[in-house]
């Protein structure tokens, strides 16, 4: 896991996690660690630092829980979607919600989501999310 305040220049995909659940980072540490994708893992609990992170890291995708203290994915989204200068740096974002409300979904993609999936209940339904995400945001192009 890594600080975001201490960002190097990394040869390997980015994946930035936002979550203020310390067992579903935990759960999907272990997920991609299971696929042994080489990958930079970057974790953050606190939501007031994603955009920040975002546009430091410049990670491949971000998965962002909608659900969290402070701010608010949705929140999240609406800052990243009011940036100008770091516009660029902001690729995909994976919405991840234990709610499967159609207005979430709908209210995610329109503020700038990439993708809304549904927060997987077991580890193996983790790993195929990690699977899944991996093939979409994280092959060589």
């Amino acid at each position: 896991m890594q600080d975001i305040a201490s960002a190097t220049p990394s040869p390997l995909a980015r994946v930035l996690v936002v979550d203020d659940d310390e067992l579903d980072r935990f759960v999907i540490r272990r997920s991609f660690n299971a696929l042994e994708s080489p990958i930079e893992l970057i974790e953050i609990a606190d939501s007031r630092q994603a955009v920040n992170a975002i546009t430091t890291h410049e990670p491949n995708v971000t998965l962002l829980d909608i659900q969290m203290p402070n701010m608010s994915g949705f929140d999240v989204l609406d800052a990243l979607g009011k940036l100008e200068a770091d516009q660029d740096k902001v690729r995909h974002v994976v919405m991840l919600s234990s709610s499967s409300q159609q207005e979430d979904r709908r209210r995610a993609l329109a503020l700038g989501a990439t993708d809304y999936r549904a927060k997987p209940s077991t580890l193996s339904d983790y790993v195929k999310l990690v699977e899944d995400i991996r093939a979409a945001y994280l092959q060589p192009s």
